[in-house]
């Protein structure tokens, strides 16, 4: 099986090159950004800004690690990564796993639903329960539902780790305006 490195080899030589590397992160599987070298190529070249904080991502897209970065708790983790291992091929990608778990839950959609506990028996962790169930939202949460939300913050967060070396090499031109901030994944 072949896999998709967060950071590729010219990202990390990039980071190197402007004094910030890349490094393993707290275990195996996750790496450590410092400072402002996970944002674009030209605010990465300014080095450690004042409030910018090391962020840890998954060192792989499609990997175990990346669905406890996705939010859910590590046993479901744990369970649909075990289904990719065994199941995946080329029709069958990486998120049809993750979509497949989602559906295959209970949803809460109106406002007198139990959005907790469907998101509970989802996997998903209590970080990103919270920030979905943040009171301050709740108009703007009520136009999905829970299976809604969470899916559109995975892809979010997908698409995050997905930009990451295109934008320290200076592949792409993004507006980081609308990017999730780092620290604040699920």
């Amino acid at each position: 099986m072949s896999r998709t490195p967060t950071l590729t080899a010219e990202a990390r030589a990039r980071l190197e090159a402007l004094g910030a590397p890349a490094v393993d992160g707290p275990k195996p599987g996750w790496c450590t950004l410092t400072g402002g070298s996970y944002t674009t190529s030209s605010t990465a070249s300014s080095g450690n800004s004042k409030g910018d904080k090391p962020v840890t991502v998954p060192s792989y897209i499609e990997s175990l690690e990346t669905l406890e970065y996705f939010g859910f708790e590590e046993s479901t983790a744990n369970r649909i990564w075990d289904r990719y291992i065994k199941y995946h091929d080329e029709t069958l990608e990486f998120m049809d796993f993750v979509t497949g778990h989602l559906q295959g839950c209970q949803d809460a959609i109106a406002k007198d639903d139990d959005w907790n506990k469907a998101m509970e028996e989802m996997g998903i962790g209590k970080r990103l329960r919270e920030a979905i169930l943040d009171p301050d939202f709740d108009e703007i949460r009520l136009t999905g539902s829970a299976r809604t939300w969470v899916l559109d913050t995975i892809q979010n967060s997908r698409s995050y780790l997905k930009m990451m070396s295109p934008c320290i090499t200076g592949r792409v031109d993004v507006d980081t305006r609308y990017w999730p901030r780092p620290d604040l994944h699920p």
